[in-house]
């Protein structure tokens, strides 16, 4: 790294955080899977198409990644596509608010169709923007404190979250009513993303060589060939994020098996962020003092044991039930650091776009998850469904094991007594 960009990177630490932290706050105020769900069934009456909506969301944010990634690459700076899609988001959820608030008819043909194309836009954005982020993240903050740049975002931003998502509540719940509650909420989400964009803005990027030809779309999916541990390491993502398999069902299973009231909800919630401030410190901590495999595998080791706690902890006490939202929480956000520093660990400078559209064209099949558990808890137990997730999670755990970690003396696999070289 030359003297130019270290003089610049605590700087750009603070750039990213500050982006990281405002960011935060803007998801909780229209959260894909409440606010903007229940807002797409407000408005249809269709469940089917607030499901179509997160479909949407993932499909939308990830394929189009295979086209912007040689325009990344081939620019010596990439910042403006960073800025680019930060504006076009903040903008994308300024005009949510204008046609919620000033559309004659928001329920009409006319409207919700202006709103799914507003939201693809924004989605196609964030696709965009993903590729670029990683690639400005890479050449501009200090790779032995990438770690500790997410925890001091998902801490910092965490604690504002619990805020925005406590004036969201109260705002749905106030006397505004529809439409117009929603249309505040996404004029704050928008302003939000407006204060993040001050982080990126003053971002300072030093000019690289860009790449000098340009590469057909499949062509990219040759990284896969030619470097083994790229496709074991995307197998250990898709092994580790079957835990999302069982998220929607954990509090059904409270519900219906432990008979527990669905006021605890709130609780569960309150547990689950309260692990994911707690988490970002800790595994960025940890990977930066260390190195990512090792957050890899710990995160699911843990995640691993979440299911099987799940079935054993209301045997001691119905309430210790809570402690399953608070270790999700820490892992959810712990896989989140592992996946993201690894992949920057592995992956050459000058091709990070590359490798994370490759590698997220590869996690598609995971946006069937969250629908997965629900289908077949119709066919088998919550104890069977439980303990096959926990199998996948603890085969996703070990295959860690065996990726490649330049950060260590044992760098083929990792040594189960010697976690710490």
């Amino acid at each position: 790294m030359s003297t130019p960009e270290k003089k610049y990177f605590k700087h750009n630490f603070f750039a990213f955080v500050w982006h990281g932290i405002f960011l935060y706050v803007a998801n909780a105020f229209t959260q894909i899977t409440t606010v903007q769900a229940s807002l797409i069934f407000i408005l249809t009456g269709s469940s089917l198409l607030s499901g179509l909506l997160f479909s949407a969301n993932r499909i939308g944010s990830i394929v189009p990644q295979l086209f912007f990634v040689g325009w990344v690459e081939r620019s010596k700076i990439k910042k403006p596509f960073l800025i680019a899609a930060v504006l076009i988001r903040g903008t994308a959820m300024i005009i949510m608010a204008g046609i919620l608030f000033f559309a004659p008819n928001p329920k009409s043909v006319g409207s919700v169709a202006a709103i799914f194309i507003v939201m693809l836009v924004f989605f196609f954005a964030g696709g965009m923007g993903d590729i670029s982020y990683f690639a400005v993240f890479s050449k501009t903050i200090d790779p032995r404190k990438r770690g500790r740049n997410f925890g001091m975002r998902y801490f910092f931003g965490g604690i504002l979250g619990l805020g925005a998502g406590y004036l969201t509540k109260k705002i749905l719940a106030g006397d505004l009513g529809f439409p117009t509650n929603y249309a505040l909420l996404y004029l704050l989400s928008g302003l939000a993303l407006y204060v993040a964009f001050a982080g990126f803005s003053s971002l300072k990027e030093l000019p690289d060589n860009g790449k000098q030809t340009q590469t057909v779309w499949y062509r990219h999916f040759r990284i896969i060939k030619n470097n083994p541990n790229f496709l074991k390491f995307i197998f250990v993502e898709i092994l580790l994020s079957s835990a999302i398999v069982l998220l929607p069902q954990y509090v059904i299973y409270a519900k219906q098996a432990l008979h527990m009231p669905l006021s605890l909800v709130g609780l569960f919630v309150g547990a689950q962020i309260v692990g994911e401030i707690i988490a970002g410190p800790l595994w960025g901590r940890i990977g930066d003092n260390l190195n990512f495999r090792l957050v890899l595998f710990l995160v699911g080791m843990l995640s691993a044991f979440i299911p099987l706690l799940a079935l054993y902890l209301p045997q001691v006490h119905l309430y210790l039930f809570v402690v399953v939202f608070f270790l999700i929480g820490m892992t959810y956000k712990g896989l989140s650091v592992g996946i993201s520093n690894y992949l920057l660990e592995i992956a050459p400078k000058e091709s990070v776009p590359s490798y994370v559209a490759v590698k997220n064209i590869m996690q598609l099949p995971t946006i069937i998850y969250p629908i997965l558990g629900g289908l077949l808890i119709n066919y088998i137990s919550y104890q069977l469904l439980f303990f096959s997730v926990s199998a996948l999670l603890f085969t996703g755990a070990f295959l860690s094991t065996r990726l490649f970690c330049g950060r260590s003396e044992h760098a083929q696999q990792l040594n189960y007594f010697k976690f710490w070289e």
